[in-house]
C-alpha cells in the first residue's frame, strides 16, 4: 500500500486492485499484492460450524469495504434493514453475493463434517444462515446511485450483467463519480488525508459518513478537496 502511494498509483484504480484484484485501466505489478484485501480480517475463532464461520468472513468482507472505502457502517444492515442509514438487508446480501465465491470454508467442524447449508448468495431473516428467505445476485446501496440509476441498469449499461465479475461489478461502481458511488469514495479519501495532516478530519467520524457521523465542518473545503482529487 505504501509503494502504491509512493509511486502515485491513481485512488480509483488503487480501490480496483484492492476489491478486484485487476486496474481499470492498465495492470500493474502491485496487483497481485493489493487483491489480497478480500481476505484480510477476523475468523470465528469461537465457532467450529463452518456455515457460521463463511457468513462470518462474508460480513467481514462488506463491513470492512463499506466503512474504508465508502465511510458508511454497512454491516448494520445484517440482520435487518438499516435502522438509522437507507440501506437494507437485501442490499447487505447483494454486497455479500459480491464476495460468495471468495469464501472458501472446509466443511468440518473437528472429527465431524457439518455440510454448507447455504451453497448460493441468500437473504437471510435476522441474519441466520438457518432462515434463508430467496436467493439474491449481487448489486449495490441503491441510495448511492446518482440520478435515477439502479444496481440492474448499471450493471447492463457496463455491458453483460450475467458475465461481468462481481467484484470488478462493485470496483467499477464504487469508482463511477457519474452513476455510481465515486463521488463518495472521493470525500472518504481525501477526509483521511486531511485526517492524517492535521490531525482531524473535516468530517470528524471518518469511518461513518451516515446519518450518526459528524457533519463535515467545512463542506465546501471537503466537496472542493474531493474534486480535485477526482
Amino acid at each position: 500500500m505504501i509503494k502504491s502511494f509512493n509511486e502515485d498509483l491513481p485512488y480509483n484504480e488503487f480501490v480496483a486492485y484492492q476489491v478486484a484484484g485487476r486496474g481499470l485501466l492498465n495492470d500493474s505489478a502491485l496487483a497481485s499484492d493489493l487483491a489480497r484485501f478480500p481476505q484480510l480480517g477476523t475468523s470465528l475463532k469461537d465457532s467450529d460450524n463452518p456455515n457460521d464461520k463463511m457468513f462470518h468472513r462474508l460480513d467481514d468482507m462488506v463491513s470492512a469495504t463499506g466503512s474504508a472505502f465508502l465511510g458508511l457502517t454497512i454491516g448494520c444492515a445484517r440482520c435487518h434493514d438499516h435502522k438509522i442509514d437507507p440501506i437494507t438487508a437485501e442490499e447487505y446480501y447483494r454486497l455479500t453475493a459480491v464476495f460468495f465465491s471468495q469464501v472458501k470454508v472446509e466443511p468440518r467442524a473437528s472429527e465431524r463434517r457439518i455440510p454448507l447449508e447455504i451453497r448460493e448468495p441468500h437473504l437471510l431473516a435476522g441474519g441466520s444462515w438457518k432462515r434463508p428467505i430467496k436467493k439474491v445476485t449481487p448489486g449495490f446501496v441503491e441510495v448511492l446511485m446518482r440520478g435515477d440509476s439502479r444496481s440492474e441498469d448499471w450493471l447492463i449499461a457496463k455491458s453483460g450483467a450475467s458475465t461481468l465479475d462481481p467484484r470488478y461489478a462493485l470496483a467499477l461502481w464504487m469508482t463511477d463519480i457519474d452513476r455510481g458511488a465515486g463521488q463518495l469514495l472521493a470525500r472518504v479519501i481525501v477526509n483521511r488525508v486531511w485526517q492524517h495532516h492535521v490531525g482531524r478530519g473535516i468530517v470528524d467520524t471518518p469511518n461513518d459518513f451516515g446519518f450518526l457521523g459528524a457533519k463535515p465542518t467545512h463542506p465546501q473545503l471537503l466537496d472542493w478537496l474531493a474534486g480535485e482529487l477526482i
